[in-house]
C-alpha cells in the first residue's frame, strides 16, 4: 500500500511540474518574440536612418555643385531656418535650381521631407579668422597701418553654413547634416 500512495503523488507531482513548465515555456517563447520584434524594429529604424542620411548627403553634394557654378545662387538666399529651400534638377536648362519650401521622396513605404536652410558665417580677426558664433560687429578699417584686436568678429562673405534636414515619420524623426561650402572658383 506504501506503493500505491507514493505513485498516486508522483502522480500529481508530475502534473505540477508540467504546468511549471509550461508556464516557464510560454514566458520564454514570449520573451524571444519580444526581442524578434524589437530587432526587427531597429533594423527598420536603421535603414530609414541610413536612407535619410544619404538623402542628406546627396543634397549637399548637389548645393556645392550649385555653388561651384555660380555662389550668389546659395549666397542670396534668405538665411536661418524660417527660410528653408530645396534643389531640383532644370532639365531645360540642364542645371540645378533651388526653390523655396521642400521636396518629398518615398523609400520602402516610408514619406521623407527634406530641404536645406542657409546662414552667414562669422570669423574672428575681422572676418578672415577661425569660425565663431558671435555675433557681427562693424567691419574693419581698409587700408589702415593699424592691426585691428584679435576678439574682433566680422561676416565672411566667402563661407555659409549649410543645414540639410531630413523628417520622416510625419516629422517625429529627423537627420540634420550642418557644412561649411566656401565661395573659392567665381566672384
Amino acid at each position: 500500500m506504501i506503493a500505491k500512495k507514493n505513485s498516486k503523488s508522483e502522480r500529481g507531482q508530475s502534473l505540477i511540474e508540467i504546468l511549471i513548465g509550461l508556464v516557464i515555456g510560454v514566458v520564454i517563447i514570449g520573451a524571444v518574440a519580444s526581442l524578434l520584434v524589437i530587432s526587427l524594429r531597429s533594423d527598420s529604424d536603421t535603414k530609414s536612418t541610413q536612407t535619410a542620411a544619404s538623402l542628406a548627403q546627396d543634397t549637399i553634394n548637389k548645393i556645392k555643385s550649385v555653388s561651384e557654378s555660380d555662389w550668389n545662387k546659395i549666397y542670396n538666399l534668405l538665411k536661418g531656418s524660417t527660410s528653408t529651400y530645396y534643389i531640383f534638377y532644370n532639365a531645360s536648362s540642364s542645371a540645378f535650381d533651388i526653390l523655396s519650401g521642400y521636396e518629398t521622396s518615398t523609400f520602402e513605404g516610408k514619406i521623407f521631407r527634406r530641404y536645406f536652410y542657409v546662414e552667414d558665417v562669422n570669423r574672428g580677426q575681422c572676418g578672415v579668422g577661425s569660425i565663431s558664433t558671435s555675433s557681427i560687429t562693424p567691419s574693419c578699417a581698409v587700408g589702415q597701418s593699424w592691426s585691428p584686436p584679435v576678439s574682433r568678429i566680422d561676416l565672411d562673405p566667402s563661407t555659409q553654413k549649410i543645414t540639410v534636414v531630413v523628417k520622416w515619420d510625419n516629422d517625429k524623426r529627423d537627420v540634420k547634416i550642418s557644412q561649411y561650402i566656401t565661395r573659392a572658383q567665381n566672384q
